[in-house]
């Protein structure tokens, strides 16, 4: 892989980077290129805006951005939510406020309605959730994302009442590669022309 590399727990001191890398690595996401078909900015300004709402939702419930460092850049990071979360109410409502002054009411509904659709099926009550899992361009294909996910595989199996991971994923080649990790298919769901697969692991 070459250079130091190292997992660590990101802090507000990573946002920006953090925001910039999920950006990046998601701007050819099918979930985005369906959600923005009908929006005037396709500069990338919605898709940051939103995965900026992603962050600062997580870093203001304390829950782990986890990332891989490699010669002191960040190059991977990963969303996780434990099966005990409990979101701050008045504070997402806050964000969710700015979200929609920023992409809309309309762009927010659907948006909405996806997350609440795929992750219905998903088992969040018993494990833990991989929301965002990103390498960079430059830096994929080198198993980053395979020790991203064995971190988090760690992080749940020391988890008093964590029996595994979940995750939902919207690119067909993704669930071939996580089963190859030992993830299953539980769910198969389509949202507004947006097919997603969910997926567990047992620990």
């Amino acid at each position: 892989m070459g250079g130091s590399t190292k997992m660590v727990e990101l802090e507000h001191q990573h946002r920006d980077r953090l925001i910039t890398l999920f950006t990046s690595a998601f701007s050819q996401y099918p979930l985005f290129e369906i959600l923005l078909a009908h929006s005037e900015d396709r500069s990338g300004t919605e898709i940051r805006d939103i995965i900026t709402f992603w962050v600062d939702i997580y870093l203001s419930n304390g829950y782990q951005l986890i990332g891989c460092i490699i010669d002191n850049m960040l190059i991977a990071g990963a969303m996780i939510t434990p099966p005990d979360a409990e979101f701050d109410t008045k504070g997402i409502e806050e964000l969710s406020k700015r979200l929609i002054d920023q992409i809309g009411q309309d762009m927010f509904v659907r948006l909405e309605d996806f997350e609440n659709a795929t992750e219905s099926g998903l088992p969040l009550k018993t494990h833990h959730n991989l929301g965002i899992l990103a390498v960079d361009p430059e830096f994929q294909r080198r198993g980053i994302g395979r020790l991203l996910i064995e971190h988090v595989s760690t992080e749940a199996a020391l988890h008093a009442t964590s029996s595994g991971v979940c995750l939902t994923t919207e690119a067909l080649e993704n669930v071939g590669y996580y089963q190859s990790l030992g993830f299953t298919t539980i769910t198969q769901v389509t949202v507004h022309g947006i097919e997603s697969w969910g997926m567990r692991l047992d620990l």
